[in-house]
């Protein structure tokens, strides 16, 4: 029995080899499409009701351009980082189109 205490404790992790320290910096992922990390939510929330804000989902960024999908259509709403500007994917490219035509697509 000893020995299968002492071989236990042989093989089993320390405390200190299973936390690793983590970076305080916010990881971002790049993909073809764009970035991914933390959520900016900020311009979903300037551009729709509040009541439609739990429709929407975080889906990252192209360059200056916060990528969010709406829960049931699963169409993008792409707005500029300063919620001045709205954008249609088309094409390989995103356009830029009215703030009207940018949430009336994502309405379906």
């Amino acid at each position: 029995m000893e020995a299968t205490v002492a071989r236990v404790a042989e093989i089993q992790p320390q405390p200190t080899q299973l936390l690793k320290p983590r970076s305080t910096r916010k990881s971002r992922r790049q993909t073809e499409e764009g970035t991914i990390g933390e959520p900016n939510w900020a311009p979903l929330e300037r551009a729709v009701p509040v009541t439609d804000l739990e429709n929407f989902m975080y889906m990252g960024c192209a360059g200056e351009i916060e990528l969010y999908k709406h829960r049931f259509t699963r169409r993008y709403l792409n707005i500029g980082r300063n919620s001045q500007k709205f954008y249609r994917y088309l094409n390989g490219e995103y356009t830029e189109i009215s703030q009207a035509a940018a949430l009336e697509h994502v309405r379906g």
